[in-house]
């Protein structure tokens, strides 16, 4: 996670090895993570039944360091949302499977999504079935039945 809770309740992104914040989630405490090949972030200190306990790619977190503290790791409705910019928009980063379930609780979720979906490695588990007049995509998933539409405004590949 790139937001923890610090001195004075403040949301912070990591500052210095060493340091120690609150889990915005369960309020356990995590450390700063201040290595010299990942970006700087927080980690729980011990392994705790938290939902943001799971581990990010180091592709997530690059695309979350893009926005402010205020802007990333933001609850609407009930959900996590990775960022939201100044338009109110929610950016949702996908690096892993995603069961078809979640893809829909999110869509459901936030009324403007734009998700980023990292490719690298999982060119077998998409398919671009058509690409549609209308600017929408046609994208097939591995393991899902139905085919998901998605319009060019609302969805980037990342290669």
């Amino acid at each position: 996670m790139l937001i923890a809770i610090t001195e004075n309740h403040i949301r912070s992104k990591v500052k210095r090895k060493g340091q120690l914040g609150k889990c915005p989630k369960c309020g356990n405490e995590v450390i700063a993570k201040c290595g010299s090949v990942q970006i700087w972030h927080w980690a729980h200190k011990a392994k705790y039944d938290c939902a943001w306990y799971s581990g990010e790619s180091e592709w997530h977190r690059e695309w979350k360091a893009l926005f402010y503290p205020s802007q990333i790791e933001v609850y609407i409705n009930q959900n996590r949302a990775d960022a939201i910019d100044s338009t109110g928009r929610v950016w949702e980063f996908q690096n892993s499977y995603l069961k078809g379930e979640e893809i829909k609780d999110r869509e459901q979720a936030y009324d403007n999504l734009l998700w980023i979906w990292h490719l690298k490695g999982q060119q077998k588990l998409i398919t671009f079935d058509k690409y549609l007049s209308n600017n929408c995509y046609e994208v097939k998933w591995y393991k899902l039945r139905d085919h998901r539409r998605y319009d060019e405004g609302s969805t980037k590949f990342d290669s």
